[in-house]
């Protein structure tokens, strides 16, 4: 089975939206365990053969059990399925009616926001129109009542990008930075400028992300922003023709120190790219550096046998 079609769900989400959201301002996180289930559920919704009718009704306890929680980016790539998305969609809706703390009922309201924002992206452009309709009325409501969370900002920033707006996006993004989040938001701005093909202005937008963590000591942040300010230059050195210099990149990426209490997911497909270009060796010193980090990721174990049966 070729490892591109295993990966590719997952690669969407992640150069579309960034992967990781921030989250709101006390939104509670769920538990290890939920994290991993809501992965695994969403995992077998888009594998080839797999089971959803089993998969796609434990993530619906799942989310209606954490519907106030930062869950929304582990279950996202199963946004692809239409049904699962009209199903993720009426459990945030019935989770929402029911509540009456106003501030679980923006929790909730933001996770609306993400799951739409999640089905755009599978979506032509065509066809989002609709969609992110609904998406910029949550978002200006959001706005508006939390003015200072720097989550909320990126969400519109998000919004503005699928709506090729990069304008509104790149101000929605600066008021993420004005609100805390300064390196993911140069991560975001970056995303915005490169999907509209301004490689100067992305490659700035990274380095500058870049230059900002480097400043705050020794090994820098250390944390995911790190990660992906360096895979996000990596894919824009491979839009740009430049392979050798996306391998060193992805090769940094892998080296950034992380919190083992709490890892996070790496990105594949960049990976998965330099792979397809020749780039085994490379890619097989990344695919081992992920698994250290998380033992546990399947498209990890794929990739790294991939590059060992690529390596001469």
């Amino acid at each position: 089975m070729p490892i591109r079609r295993l990966l590719c769900a997952f690669a969407a989400f992640f150069v579309a939206s960034s992967a990781h959201a921030l989250g709101m301002i006390e939104q509670p996180s769920p538990t290890n365990l939920v994290l991993r289930d809501a992965v695994r559920f969403s995992q077998d919704i888009i594998a080839p053969g797999g089971d959803k009718g089993r998969s796609r009704p434990q993530l619906l306890v799942l989310i209606e059990s954490n519907a106030s929680t930062d869950l929304v980016e582990r279950f996202a790539p199963a946004l692809r399925d239409a049904n699962t998305y009209t199903a993720v969609l009426a459990t945030y809706e019935d989770a929402l009616a029911s509540e009456t703390d106003s501030q679980v009922r923006s929790f909730i309201r933001y996770n609306t926001l993400r799951t739409i924002i999640g089905r755009a992206i599978y979506l032509p452009t065509t066809s989002r129109r609709a969609v992110l309709t609904r998406a910029t009325d949550l978002a200006e409501t959001l706005a508006k009542e939390n003015r200072a969370d720097a989550g909320v900002w990126e969400a519109t920033g998000d919004l503005y990008a699928l709506k090729d707006d990069i304008t509104n996006a790149v101000a929605a993004y600066r008021r993420m930075g004005a609100s805390g989040s300064a390196l993911m938001a140069s991560y975001k701005t970056a995303q915005a400028y490169q999907r509209v093909r301004n490689w100067d202005k992305a490659r700035a937008a990274y380095e500058a992300g870049i230059r900002a963590d480097a400043t705050r000591g020794a090994g820098g942040s250390g944390k995911e922003s790190r990660h992906l300010l360096y895979q996000g230059l990596a894919s824009l050195y491979l839009a740009e023709g430049r392979e050798k210099d996306a391998a060193e990149a992805l090769l940094l990426s892998a080296r950034v120190k992380t919190d083992t209490a709490t890892p996070y997911p790496l990105r594949l497909d960049i990976a998965e790219s330099l792979l397809k270009r020749g780039f085994a060796k490379q890619v097989r010193e990344y695919a081992a550096a992920v698994l250290k980090i998380t033992p546990d990721d399947e498209g990890a174990k794929r990739l790294l046998a991939a590059s060992d049966a690529a390596t001469p």
